[in-house]
Protein backbone atom coordinates (compact mmCIF):
# COMPACT_ATOMS: atom_id res chain seq x y z
CA UNK A 1 0.00 0.00 0.00
CA UNK A 2 2.71 2.47 0.84
CA UNK A 3 4.10 2.35 -2.68
CA UNK A 4 1.20 4.61 -3.68
CA UNK A 5 2.63 7.33 -1.44
CA UNK A 6 6.20 8.30 -2.08
CA UNK A 7 8.57 9.38 0.61
CA UNK A 8 9.77 12.96 0.37
CA UNK A 9 12.66 13.02 -2.03
CA UNK A 10 13.33 11.25 -5.28
CA UNK A 11 12.03 7.88 -6.39
CA UNK A 12 15.56 6.92 -7.41
CA UNK A 13 16.57 6.69 -3.76
CA UNK A 14 15.57 3.69 -1.64
CA UNK A 15 12.62 4.21 0.67
CA UNK A 16 13.97 3.27 4.08
CA UNK A 17 11.85 5.23 6.51
CA UNK A 18 8.48 6.82 6.92
CA UNK A 19 6.55 3.79 5.69
CA UNK A 20 4.51 3.63 8.90
CA UNK A 21 3.22 7.16 8.49
CA UNK A 22 2.57 6.53 4.80
CA UNK A 23 0.65 3.35 5.69
CA UNK A 24 -1.52 5.32 8.12
CA UNK A 25 -2.02 8.09 5.55
CA UNK A 26 -3.21 5.59 2.92
CA UNK A 27 -5.68 4.12 5.43
CA UNK A 28 -6.87 7.57 6.47
CA UNK A 29 -7.45 8.84 2.95
CA UNK A 30 -8.52 5.73 1.05
CA UNK A 31 -10.06 3.10 3.36
CA UNK A 32 -13.88 3.44 3.25
CA UNK A 33 -14.22 4.74 6.83
CA UNK A 34 -17.45 6.61 6.13
CA UNK A 35 -19.27 3.30 5.77
CA UNK A 36 -17.88 2.14 9.13
CA UNK A 37 -18.42 5.35 11.05
CA UNK A 38 -22.01 6.02 10.00
CA UNK A 39 -23.33 2.65 11.20
CA UNK A 40 -23.88 2.36 14.98
CA UNK A 41 -21.23 0.34 16.77
CA UNK A 42 -22.51 -2.95 18.25
CA UNK A 43 -20.70 -2.41 21.56
CA UNK A 44 -21.11 0.56 23.83
CA UNK A 45 -17.56 1.65 22.99
CA UNK A 46 -17.25 4.01 20.04
CA UNK A 47 -13.94 3.67 18.19
CA UNK A 48 -12.59 6.74 16.40
CA UNK A 49 -11.02 6.62 12.95
CA UNK A 50 -7.62 7.41 14.45
CA UNK A 51 -7.94 4.54 16.93
CA UNK A 52 -9.01 2.19 14.11
CA UNK A 53 -6.01 3.21 12.03
CA UNK A 54 -3.65 2.72 14.99
CA UNK A 55 -5.10 -0.72 15.71
CA UNK A 56 -4.74 -1.80 12.08
CA UNK A 57 -1.23 -0.41 11.93
CA UNK A 58 -0.13 -1.86 15.24
CA UNK A 59 -1.73 -5.25 14.89
CA UNK A 60 -1.89 -6.04 11.22
CA UNK A 61 0.82 -4.10 9.47
CA UNK A 62 3.46 -3.68 12.14
CA UNK A 63 3.21 -7.01 13.97
CA UNK A 64 2.79 -9.04 10.76
CA UNK A 65 5.69 -7.30 9.06
CA UNK A 66 8.13 -7.22 11.94
CA UNK A 67 7.05 -9.98 14.36
CA UNK A 68 5.14 -12.53 12.23
CA UNK A 69 1.84 -11.56 13.82
CA UNK A 70 2.96 -11.76 17.44
CA UNK A 71 2.10 -8.67 19.46
CA UNK A 72 5.11 -8.48 21.75
CA UNK A 73 4.82 -7.47 25.36
CA UNK A 74 7.21 -4.60 24.71
CA UNK A 75 4.83 -2.96 22.22
CA UNK A 76 1.34 -4.08 23.22
CA UNK A 77 0.97 -1.16 25.67
CA UNK A 78 0.96 1.16 22.64
CA UNK A 79 -2.28 -0.37 21.31
CA UNK A 80 -5.13 1.45 22.97
CA UNK A 81 -8.76 2.34 22.46
CA UNK A 82 -9.99 5.14 24.72
CA UNK A 83 -6.77 4.80 26.74
CA UNK A 84 -7.53 1.13 27.43
CA UNK A 85 -4.60 -1.15 26.60
CA UNK A 86 -5.54 -3.97 24.25
CA UNK A 87 -4.44 -7.35 25.62
CA UNK A 88 -5.81 -9.69 23.00
CA UNK A 89 -6.61 -9.66 19.32
CA UNK A 90 -9.05 -12.08 17.80
CA UNK A 91 -9.79 -12.48 14.13
CA UNK A 92 -13.55 -12.89 13.93
CA UNK A 93 -15.04 -14.93 11.11
CA UNK A 94 -18.73 -15.23 10.35
CA UNK A 95 -20.65 -17.96 12.10
CA UNK A 96 -22.39 -19.48 10.25
CA UNK A 97 -20.10 -19.08 7.22
CA UNK A 98 -21.18 -16.66 4.54
CA UNK A 99 -23.28 -17.96 1.67
CA UNK A 100 -22.00 -17.56 -1.88
CA UNK A 101 -24.48 -14.72 -2.51
CA UNK A 102 -23.18 -12.85 0.54
CA UNK A 103 -19.58 -13.23 -0.61
CA UNK A 104 -20.54 -11.97 -4.05
CA UNK A 105 -22.26 -8.97 -2.47
CA UNK A 106 -19.08 -8.20 -0.50
CA UNK A 107 -17.05 -8.39 -3.70
CA UNK A 108 -19.33 -6.17 -5.76
CA UNK A 109 -20.89 -3.67 -3.36
CA UNK A 110 -19.42 -0.13 -3.44
CA UNK A 111 -20.99 0.53 -0.01
CA UNK A 112 -20.78 -1.68 3.02
CA UNK A 113 -23.28 -4.54 2.66
CA UNK A 114 -25.74 -5.24 5.45
CA UNK A 115 -24.03 -8.53 6.34
CA UNK A 116 -20.65 -6.82 6.87
CA UNK A 117 -20.22 -5.89 10.52
CA UNK A 118 -17.99 -3.24 11.99
CA UNK A 119 -14.28 -3.79 11.36
CA UNK A 120 -12.98 -3.41 14.92
CA UNK A 121 -15.11 -4.52 17.84
CA UNK A 122 -13.72 -3.82 21.31
CA UNK A 123 -14.68 -6.31 24.02
CA UNK A 124 -13.69 -4.80 27.37
CA UNK A 125 -13.36 -7.17 29.20
CA UNK A 126 -13.76 -10.44 27.32
CA UNK A 127 -14.77 -13.78 28.88
CA UNK A 128 -11.28 -14.18 30.38
CA UNK A 129 -11.06 -10.66 31.77
CA UNK A 130 -8.77 -9.38 29.00
CA UNK A 131 -9.33 -6.27 26.93
CA UNK A 132 -9.84 -7.77 23.51
CA UNK A 133 -10.36 -6.42 20.03
CA UNK A 134 -12.14 -8.49 17.42
CA UNK A 135 -11.16 -7.75 13.83
CA UNK A 136 -13.89 -8.97 11.50
CA UNK A 137 -12.20 -10.70 8.58
CA UNK A 138 -14.85 -10.25 5.89
CA UNK A 139 -15.21 -6.59 6.83
CA UNK A 140 -11.45 -6.14 6.48
CA UNK A 141 -11.59 -7.89 3.10
CA UNK A 142 -14.41 -5.63 1.89
CA UNK A 143 -12.65 -2.48 3.11
CA UNK A 144 -9.23 -3.35 1.70
CA UNK A 145 -10.82 -4.27 -1.63
CA UNK A 146 -12.59 -0.88 -1.76
CA UNK A 147 -9.40 0.89 -0.68
CA UNK A 148 -7.35 -0.72 -3.48
CA UNK A 149 -10.07 0.23 -5.97
CA UNK A 150 -9.98 3.81 -4.66
CA UNK A 151 -6.19 3.93 -4.93
CA UNK A 152 -5.95 2.43 -8.40
CA UNK A 153 -8.65 4.76 -9.74
CA UNK A 154 -6.40 7.78 -9.12
CA UNK A 155 -3.97 8.33 -12.00
CA UNK A 156 -1.52 10.40 -9.95
CA UNK A 157 -1.17 7.66 -7.32
CA UNK A 158 -0.80 5.00 -9.98
CA UNK A 159 1.92 7.09 -11.62
CA UNK A 160 3.77 7.15 -8.27
CA UNK A 161 3.39 3.39 -7.94
CA UNK A 162 4.64 2.75 -11.49
CA UNK A 163 7.58 5.10 -11.04
CA UNK A 164 8.48 3.44 -7.73
CA UNK A 165 8.25 -0.05 -9.20
CA UNK A 166 10.45 0.99 -12.15
CA UNK A 167 13.29 2.15 -9.89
Amino acid sequence: MVLFYKKKGDFGKPVTSGSGERFKEVLKKHYPWDDHLRIPHPSSISVTMKERINVLYGLLRNSLTHELGVVSSTHHHELKIHNTVIDRIQIAKPDPPLAEEQIEEIELSPTRPQNVRDLIIPVFPDEEGKNAVHIVVHTLYWGVRRMVENLTAQPNLMAHAVQYLNT
